[in-house]
């Protein structure tokens, strides 16, 4: 949906249809999104079903954006805008080992290879954002635009390395378990007070941990009904020195080859303890957790939006877009059609079909309310997650209140990409 301020979140070349836009406090653009790429509700109750349709590393995540303050200013072929947006995001990896480990055992698949739990752990992150964008129009069939935005980071979960492997021999059944772990924190103990108690406040204050990033991104008219887009978000980093805490286990092996039953039960002496005592210490030898506090890093999510419109009338535009997403190394894809209507001169609607997390029910609406120097709007992914929750792995939602000023006219929406 082109046509609200917020477009430039996806896009920094996108230029609203209003020459002036302002955003208040908590109400111009909120959004939330909560998805597992691994399983539905429904999957719960057929596990084995669940564990087959899984992918080899799958992903928990949730993300809560909520604009301070928002400005956009149109100054003839150029557009200027600012905006203030705190980020709270979540995400935990769980590989498919792990769940055929709990449900199969060690055996049947995993009876002598290694059940790879690689990339097991949780990252969190809440920042705040300061953008300053700028969009120019070159001439009527290209766009150029970026954002430049400063970071200033409160509280992280970083989990740096995760490499978790247990094996069991096919012919002995040794347990062998190997692996190395490491994670990262900043500002999650000032948030406590020493009672243990939760402090809201302190989650908010100054914390000296910066970074920066980059959205830049291009719109091309290739003819009156064929445009193009790219866009390229969150180049950037966070370095975290703010109370931090490390933690880390080197890499590891660990042999376990049973205890015999008559070692256990031997009459006269105190054999079963001493054995059950030499595995404990053999255990605390092999898993040592260093403690640290050195400053770190955390890189962005890199995104790449790569789309296409088709304008069938003067007032439908039929959309593709190709969304990439790098997680620690790893591509994530998706594909969304759209068709977005203008109703009237006050009304526009959009619909979309997704799809992405291999799940293929992802059907969105959305719109926009123009009243007078007030626009409404809201636009989801899935219309389906209130209706059928137990049945979806994706519910995305953003909607807010905007001041507009400054219609364009009708020749001048003309010449915009849609």
């Amino acid at each position: 949906m082109n046509r609200i301020p917020q477009v430039i979140y996806t896009n920094p070349s996108f230029i609203p249809d209003s020459r002036i836009n302002v955003g208040l406090p908590f109400i111009s653009s909120n959004y939330f999104s909560i998805s597992n790429s691994g399983f539905t509700y429904n999957n719960l109750f057929n596990v084995d079903n669940l564990i087959k349709n899984m992918g080899k590393r799958n992903y928990f995540t949730t993300n809560l954006h909520i604009d301070f303050l928002s400005v956009g200013v149109a100054l003839k072929d150029n557009y200027f805008s600012i905006n203030i947006t705190e980020k709270v995001s979540s995400r935990f990896t769980y590989p498919k080992a792990l769940f055929q480990l709990v449900w199969e055992g060690n055996g049947q698949e995993l009876l002598g290879t290694r059940a790879n739990m690689d990339g097991l752990g949780y990252d969190f992150m809440h920042h705040r954002e300061y953008a300053f964008g700028f969009a120019r129009k070159f001439n009527d069939n290209l766009t150029f635009g970026a954002r430049a935005k400063y970071l200033t980071g409160f509280q992280n979960i970083y989990t740096k390395t995760s490499r978790i492997g247990l094996t069991t021999d096919e012919v002995t059944f040794d347990l062998v378990a190997d692996g190395e772990m490491q994670i990262n924190t900043s500002g999650v103990k000032s948030i406590y007070e020493a009672d243990g108690s939760y402090n809201g406040i302190s989650a908010f204050k100054a914390s000296g941990n910066n970074g920066v990033s980059l959205d830049l991104g291009g719109s091309f008219k290739y003819s009156d009904k064929i445009g193009f887009s790219i866009a390229v978000l969150d180049l950037g980093f966070i370095n975290w020195k703010n109370d931090i805490k490390n933690y880390k286990q080197d890499e590891f092996e660990f042999v376990f080859r049973g205890v015999s039953l008559n070692e256990l039960i031997s009459k006269g002496d105190s054999t079963g303890e001493t054995v059950i005592e030499a595995l404990i210490d053999s255990l605390e030898n092999t898993f040592v957790l260093d403690e640290s506090e050195e400053s770190y890093t955390t890189w962005l999510n890199t995104r790449i939006l790569l789309g296409g419109t088709y304008k069938l009338t003067e007032n439908h535009t039929a959309g593709a877009l190709v969304y990439t997403e790098f997680i620690k190394g790893r591509m994530r894809s998706s594909l969304t059609l759209s068709m977005n209507t203008k109703i009237k001169k006050w009304l526009s609607a959009s619909a979309s079909y997704s799809m992405y997390n291999r799940s293929w029910t992802n059907i969105g609406l959305g719109f926009s309310v123009n009243a007078g120097p007030v626009q409404f709007y809201a636009v989801t992914d899935n219309v389906l997650a209130p209706i059928i929750p137990q049945a979806v792995k994706n519910a995305h939602i953003r909607f807010g209140l905007v001041a507009t000023i400054g219609r364009k006219t009708k020749k001048a929406a003309a010449t915009s990409i849609d």
